[in-house]
């Protein structure tokens, strides 16, 4: 049901009160929600919760909404990240009622109740329930289309490990096969699905979100899992009740090891976990709906950038590109710390070396003693777009794509960088390596 405009205009003027006290209030409610709904654990990704980054996401969406509640068009983006994110999770229309009850309460405790009145409060459950409304339809849909491809109601199927392969120091490969043999849909390159599996450490089952690293194929996805270090003692303590600031970095790897380092060290070949259907907005393929983000218009160039680990769905749509021989000239551009820490080094440079349309270059941050610059790298420090010629970047070709995959602050320089050398903003995809949402 639409907000009328008298709650519009409620919530439109709360803006800045949530602003100022949103990390406060989405903490609270995850504390003493996941408190009194211990099931919800198994939705909820811990590390996230240790770091503070579900709080601060939940509490950024909280205020955008409040700005834009009179134009929910400009929203659009979060609500498909949002709705992948769901949809890959399995969450249901009854969470959405859990989720309402403990938001609300922890707005009127951190804002008090001069501020909470009945009629503000009245505002922001219509306003709640608007958007609860239009996730829940669009989750439906995408169930929907989960259930088509063999995902039975709930979201996971159970998936076999078949395999495992050392990319790089920290880097390995699942490759994983439907327990029950069935084929797999085409997903589009460049999209993510969650693994479920049980953490001793926690007690409970924990989601993950991985690209697939692979083209789509109908015997298995791959992903590949970087392996966190750091003890998982911290991040198995419980969390505060009182709001408290994030833990420091160390907790965060510490968290992050739980299941990672479980992929890494306990999961072997025959052993199953829970696995979602493929979702996500960050794609490459012509069998994307027709002008939906990262839809082929036209053959053009594609330039794939990545940092560390984040070169994993850049390999997909690199995977993809070559295994359909498409003849667009495609541009594959990584750093990493050196040749240990770089994965799939050798297969892009076979697939260099084998396609005249494919074009590779390695930076190296710290290359280590022995490593040799025009075999090991190309250039020694950070991914530099001044250091690339056209036939590598081809911002001359107004069709050219291009898809970059790291840490925020990376993707924001080269975003700046390709804006300055005159590439048009909507033709520059990017994603982080924590899948967002909320």
């Amino acid at each position: 049901m639409a907000l009328t405009p008298s709650q519009q205009a409620t919530v439109k003027a709360t803006a800045p009160a949530v602003e100022q006290h949103g990390e406060a209030i989405t903490r609270l409610m995850y504390t003493t929600m996941l408190a009194t709904n211990p099931s919800l654990n198994s939705i909820f990704n811990r590390t996230h919760q240790a770091t503070g980054h579900q709080a601060r996401a939940l509490a950024a969406a909280l205020h955008a909404y409040a700005l834009h509640i009179d134009d929910l068009a400009a929203l659009a983006p979060a609500v498909d990240l949002m709705v992948a994110k769901h949809a890959s999770l399995g969450v249901t229309a009854d969470m959405y009622d859990i989720v309402a009850t403990h938001l609300l309460a922890a707005m009127k405790s951190v804002l008090g109740p001069d501020a909470m009145t009945d009629d503000v409060t009245a505002a922001w459950a219509a306003a709640y329930w608007q958007l609860a409304g239009l996730l829940v339809a669009r989750e439906k849909e995408a169930a929907a289309l989960a259930a088509s491809h063999g995902w039975a109601a709930g979201a996971w199927r159970p998936f076999r490990v078949a395999r495992k392969a050392k990319e790089a120091r920290a880097l390995a490969s699942l490759y994983l096969e439907p327990a029950d043999g069935k084929p797999l849909p085409a997903f589009l390159p460049g999209q993510f699905v969650s693994v479920r599996l049980f953490v001793p450490a926690l007690g409970h089952e924990q989601p993950r979100q991985y690209s697939l690293s692979d083209a789509p194929r109908p015997d298995y996805f791959r992903i590949t899992v970087k392996r966190e270090e750091g003890l998982a003692a911290a991040a198995a303590a419980p969390p505060t009740s009182n709001g408290d600031a994030a833990p420091s970095a160390a907790a965060h790897r510490e968290a992050s090891a739980l299941v990672s380092n479980l992929l890494h060290d306990e999961l072997k070949a025959g052993d199953e976990l829970l696995v979602s259907h493929p979702f996500g907005d960050f794609f490459l393929g012509a069998g994307a709906p027709a002008g939906a983000p990262g839809a082929e218009r036209e053959e053009g160039p594609v330039v794939l950038l990545a940092a560390g680990v984040g070169l994993t769905c850049l390999m997909a749509m690199l995977n993809y590109e070559t295994a359909r021989r498409s003849p667009r000239p495609l541009a594959f551009v990584h750093v990493a710390r050196g040749a240990a820490e770089r994965g799939f080094a050798q297969h892009v440079r076979d697939l260099a070396r084998a396609r005249e349309n494919v074009r590779h270059v390695f930076f190296a941050t710290r290359p280590a003693e022995g490593e040799v610059k025009g075999r090991d790298y190309h250039f020694r420090g950070r991914l530099d777009l001044g250091v690339l010629g056209e036939d590598v970047l081809f911002t001359e070709d107004p069709r050219t794509l291009y898809f970059v995959c790291g840490p925020v602050g990376f993707m924001a320089d080269l975003k700046r960088g390709l804006v300055g050398k005159g590439v048009a903003e909507d033709r520059i995809r990017m994603e982080a390596y924590s899948t967002g949402g909320v």
